[in-house]
């Protein structure tokens, strides 16, 4: 008797199991299937999508986004899409992602009863959608989903699913990464170069003309109007500043009239050569001001080659990208680092002769221990030491007599000797004037802040260490 219930039992939890499986589970993956508004989709077919928007005022706007289009990916946040008809347009990769996820995760609700359901679409505004989203596969395999009208009491949208009768409902959080316009699914940050892939950069402005080279990644001079080193962090600054531009607005260039945007006098031209083995190795930038000859406010453009975009600037660049030789020229006068200086004698009018030299780890001024906190700083200051600006006549006594006079002594074996030698006041008297300077290291003659030249005299009494007074 025990063993038929036994038996009886096993058989029925073998039936149910079977039903499980071949019967409840099956039914539940359909119905998973089901809710999916782009049920079969295979993301990786997915070869374009297709939106149409409709605004408020009953304006409509079109576009259709490509997978593996003409823009690299390199160059489009990583990711393979491009926009359709328009030439060198910048995808926003987090949009373009989440709305890729969107649609393969796109879940409706179940369908409004027919007892329920208005057979007037316009109910629901699903006669005039607010939006249209077409998923197209390869193989002309093509799924449509319409959203209409908000339901507010829900907080759902009614949508219309091709291939299904019926009202859906669905969630606004899966409508919000499909809404978005032409604009918003561009990227703010169109510019796009690699700083190491340019050969030459060419800058013509109201500030005259500069040509720089960078025959290896990093190094940087100036060819034009004259042979000069380049700072490094003045031309970076500049690239940086053309990569980073941000558009607030997109512009069709088609019929336009570049003219009324300030074109016919931009502000800036700038012209790089990429390396050779790019897909394109020139790019040139146009920088304009659209209120140039009124008394409006700034209103800058930039226009792109190989774009079909005037993009309308965030912010107003001009600062970092219109430049003078002497901006991008190289500033740094002593070119040390305060780590390598063994030993320094100063020497000038009015100043008192003091000799600053190493003993092991610790720094003396004329044979006494000096404070290392204000030594360290006063080293600093000196190997950062920068120009203001480059005098373009220097009269014949500039240095005579000099200031200030440093005798700089390198560390190692070589114990190479750096002079510095800091002039006369180029205009004394003035709030901020400057004193001619000049190194040993080049011809050239720089012109540094008053303020800094005298912080460069080294004084024996504010360098020496402070006695620790005794306790009483």
């Amino acid at each position: 008797m025990k063993l038929k219930k036994t038996l009886l039992l096993a058989a029925v939890l073998a039936a149910a199991v079977v039903y499980l499986v071949k019967v409840t589970l099956p039914q539940r993956e359909q119905q998973a299937a089901e809710g999916k508004a782009f049920a079969g989709l295979d993301e990786s077919k997915l070869s374009s999508i297709d939106l149409n928007l409709r605004a408020l005022d009953g304006s409509t706007e079109s576009y259709s986004l490509d997978r593996g289009g003409v823009v690299p990916s390199d160059l489009n946040d990583n990711i393979d899409w491009s926009m359709r008809g328009t030439k060198g347009a910048v995808l926003d990769g987090n949009v373009v992602r989440e709305m890729v996820k969107g649609i393969k995760d796109l879940v409706v609700e179940e369908a409004i009863s027919d007892r329920e359901l208005n057979p007037d679409l316009s109910v629901y505004g699903l006669d005039k959608p607010v939006l249209t989203v077409v998923a197209n596969q390869t193989g002309d395999v093509s799924r449509e989903i319409a959203f209409g009208k908000r339901n507010e009491y829900l907080s759902k949208r009614y949508a219309k699913v091709s291939g299904r009768s019926g009202v859906f409902l669905v969630a606004d959080t899966a409508f919000a990464p499909l809404n978005k316009s032409r604009k918003e699914v561009r990227s703010k940050n169109p510019v796009r170069f690699n700083v190491a892939d340019v050969r030459e950069a060419l800058l013509t402005s109201s500030q005259g003309r500069v040509k720089l080279s960078q025959p290896a990644v990093g190094e940087w001079k100036i060819i034009e109007p004259k042979e000069l080193p380049a700072s490094k962090d003045s031309v970076d600054a500049l690239m940086n500043a053309l990569s980073g531009v941000t558009v607030s607005d997109f512009i069709d260039i088609n019929g336009i009239d570049l003219a009324s945007y300030g074109f016919k006098s931009p502000r800036a031209n700038i012209h790089l050569q990429l390396r050779e083995g790019l897909e394109s190795n020139q790019m040139v930038f146009s920088l304009a001001n659209a209120n140039a000859k009124t008394d409006g406010p700034d209103e800058m453009y930039l226009q792109v080659s190989g774009v079909d975009t005037l993009y309308k600037l965030a912010t107003d660049p001009s600062a970092s990208l219109v430049k003078r030789i002497n901006d991008l020229r190289e500033k740094d006068i002593l070119g040390l680092k305060a780590s390598e200086i063994d030993s320094i004698v100063s020497e000038g009018s009015g100043v008192t002769a003091t000799t600053l030299a190493t003993a092991g780890l610790v720094w003396t001024v004329n044979g006494k221990d000096t404070d290392p906190v204000f030594m360290e700083q006063y080293l600093n200051d000196l190997a950062a030491l920068k120009a203001a600006d480059f005098p373009e006549t220097v009269p014949a006594d500039a240095f005579e007599p000099p200031f200030l006079k440093l005798t700089i002594t390198n560390k190692g074996t070589e114990k190479k000797v750096t002079i510095l030698t800091v002039g006369k006041e180029v205009a004394a008297g003035a709030s901020d004037s400057v004193r001619y300077v000049k190194s040993s290291r080049s011809d050239t003659v720089y012109a540094i802040r008053d303020v800094e030249a005298k912080r460069l005299v080294p004084h024996e009494e504010a360098l020496v260490g402070k006695a620790t007074p005794a306790p009483k």
